[in-house]
């Protein structure tokens, strides 16, 4: 559907306009439409297993299969980019008015565009494969990136309030957790020092020698840890947040991996 744009859109041309909440709810099947005439091509995320979430999911990939170009194995898209090498199939489809009427119904908001409703994160790319819009919906994020030429047409079509009061900012990528990143960040627990780490500084928690955290207490205390920053010793809230981490990453992600497991079974 790509009407405005035509050849490769060169990246140091781009700028991001960051965009309302009210343009990614109220104004959404105002702003597809109005993104649409840049694009060609729209992607999907599944980065979770369909059968974890609601029957809504499989209902749209089934609705959109017609337009579908292919699926990949990707570990990075527009604002994500997964951590250790891992990755998550993108579906990539063919834009058209159908497609896109498709978009429009099966949500309400770009955030809608998540996990257990809907496939996750979607994003609008040109013919050359740059971004025309992307989102992040579990950081309530969106965004379009955009030619002068490009937002100077946008802007007479969309309402003032579609720009957020600061038009750009740089793009920042989000690490999505996965499954397998939940699963690889208990791995990495179990072959470490197990905790509890505790930050002992000087001058706060001991008055002479160097800071460190203390690896466990008592009969199962482990080798002390001393971190040094390009030479120098490492602060305080470095050490309060590295012994914090090794202690409660375990905790948060069994956490995270209960709740999931929940709602799975509720959906």
């Amino acid at each position: 559907m790509s009407d405005l744009a035509s050849g490769a859109t060169s990246a140091s041309a781009l700028r991001v306009h960051a965009l309302s909440r009210p343009a990614a709810t109220d104004g959404y099947a105002e702003l597809l439409g109005a993104s649409a005439s840049l694009a060609s091509t729209f992607g999907l995320m599944i980065t979770r297993a369909p059968h974890g979430g609601r029957p809504s999911i499989e209902s749209v990939l089934t609705r959109l299969k017609p337009y579908l170009i292919q699926v990949d194995e990707v570990q990075e898209w527009p604002g994500t980019r997964l951590a250790d090498g891992l990755t998550s199939p993108r579906h990539l489809y063919r834009l058209s008015p159908d497609s896109l009427e498709m978009l429009v119904s099966a949500a309400s908001s770009l955030f809608d565009w998540a996990f257990p409703d809907l496939p996750e994160s979607l994003h609008l790319l040109r013919a050359d494969g740059s971004t025309v819009l992307a989102t992040v919906p579990w950081h309530n994020d969106a965004w379009l990136e955009l030619t002068g030429p490009e937002y100077e047409t946008l802007r007479r079509q969309l309402p003032e309030s579609t720009w957020r009061v600061t038009p750009t900012r740089d793009t920042t990528t989000f690490p999505v957790l996965t499954d397998e990143l939940l699963n690889h960040l208990l791995d990495l627990s179990d072959r470490g020092d197990p905790g509890p780490w505790t930050s002992y500084v000087e001058d706060r928690n001991h008055g002479t020698g160097d800071s460190f955290i203390m690896v466990r207490d008592g009969a199962e205390r482990g080798e002390d840890i001393y971190i040094d920053r390009d030479g120098r010793p490492a602060s305080a809230i470095d050490l309060d947040l590295i012994a914090a981490a090794r202690t409660y990453l375990p905790v948060l992600v069994k956490e995270l991996q209960r709740l999931r497991s929940q709602g799975a079974r509720g959906a």
